[in-house]
This record gives C-alpha cells, structure tokens and sequence, in this order.
C-alpha cells in the first residue's frame, strides 16, 4: 500500500493497494443464464460458479469530515484492468469447467474485461456515500460513477494491401480491432483476401487528458480456434 501524491477531484487522501482475492475451496454460487434465442432457443440455464481470482491495483479515494462519521465519502476503482479468472461448470458442481474450452474462454475473458474497465476501471468508481451509510434513516449510499466522455476521437479504418498470408491457402481473413482505454472497437472480417477493404468508422469516447491516451490498433487473421496476430500499431 502507498499514498499516492496526486489526488483526483477533492480527495483528500488517494491510496494504491495491492489486491489479490482468492476464494475459499467451499465457496459455490448458482448463477441462472438465459441462452440467446439463436443459440440456446431462449432457455434458462444454471451455471456453477466453484472458485474466483482477481488481482490488481486499486485506488481509493478518501474524502474526510471534521465530525462523526469522519469520513465523508469513499471512492473506489481498479488502476487497470485486473486480472480476473473463475471456475464456471454447467448442471454439475463437478463437471467440465467450461472456461478451459477455447472458443468460450476467449468470450469469457472479453464480456469479463468489457465489464470491468466500463465499470470499475478508473476513470470509472464505485462511491460509497459514508456519512447516508451512517446516519439513522435508510438513504441510498452507494453508487456508480462512470465518467462522460469529454471529448471523441474518429477513427476510420479503410484499407490494407500487400499483406502476408497466414492461412494454408496462401490468403487470410482479416480484421481490425482497437482499444482507447476500456473503449474497445472491431471491424468486420473480410474472407479469403491479402488486400481488405473494411471502410467502417468508429467514435471513440476519451474520458479523460490527466492521463496518457494510447490508441492500440491490432490486425489479426481470423481462425476457428484461435486468431493470429498480423501486425499491430501503438498511438500517443
């Protein structure tokens, strides 16, 4: 833990903590999943959720009072992303753990981290109100602070040529994705070609000029199982 010298808003005192949460070997909760209608006919079904890990640095935002309760309000996040896995079983607590299987970890990990960086990653919060949490009548004290964006960047992608192929047929199916921050976009895969044409536009919303903006660009090959790298860019 340390004390970092730079507050953001009116903190009167911002704490990094370093966050390693396991859980216990008995620890089990039942989770009910509606599947979507093109996969799973609308059906309802029970996912058994054994085991949970997360890690990472935290933020949190102290502002102080001069009387009870002392504290007036706390303001909590995740520096970055956080490192997060879990132990997902379909019907049985000891059946197949379903984020081993290729294609549903993948989606596990993204809809995981879209969550995390759109809600908990700064310069998103979560603030609990101490001083309604305190007093006598029930008030409501805890909320979610996601910051609107202050200004949008426009980024078109257009074209590629000459690419290397990464298939055995000698082409590939590429796809652009990005990332500014927790905003993530993608473009669609063009079949079968060493020269993509995608002309799609994206707005992205930059939430904050207090801290380095970097635009990742990455264009990748995509395959059944797993997609491969063609090249990538960083942006300042």
């Amino acid at each position: 833990m340390r004390v970092l010298q730079n507050s953001n808003g009116d903190d009167h005192l911002v704490l990094e903590l370093g966050m390693n949460f396991r859980t216990a070997d008995d620890m089990s909760a039942i989770l009910g999943v509606k599947l979507r209608k093109r996969l799973g006919f609308g059906m309802w079904a029970k996912l058994h959720l054994l085991g949970m890990h997360i890690e990472g640095k935290v933020l949190v935002g102290v502002k102080f009072l001069r009387e009870w309760p002392f504290i007036s309000r706390l303001r909590v996040c995740f520096a970055g992303p956080p490192y997060f896995q879990m132990t997902v079983k379909p019907i049985f607590t000891h059946g197949l753990d379903v984020t081993e299987l290729p294609g549903i970890a993948g989606w596990i990990d993204n809809l995981l981290a879209l969550v995390f960086e759109q809600t908990l990653v700064e310069p998103n919060m979560l603030v609990v109100d101490v001083e309604k949490f305190a007093s006598p009548q029930p008030e409501n004290w805890f909320t979610v602070d996601a910051k609107e964006p202050i200004a949008y960047a426009i980024v078109e992608v257009l074209e590629a040529a000459q690419m290397k192929p990464s298939d055995l047929n000698g082409l590939a199916d590429p796809y652009v994705k990005g990332q500014l921050g927790p905003y993530r976009f993608r473009t669609k895969t063009q079949k079968k070609t060493l020269a993509p044409k995608w002309n799609e536009e994206f707005k992205v919303p930059i939430c904050t000029w207090e801290s380095q903006n970097m635009l990742i660009i990455e264009v990748r090959d995509k395959d059944r199982i797993f997609d491969d790298t063609m090249g990538y860019v960083l942006l300042f």
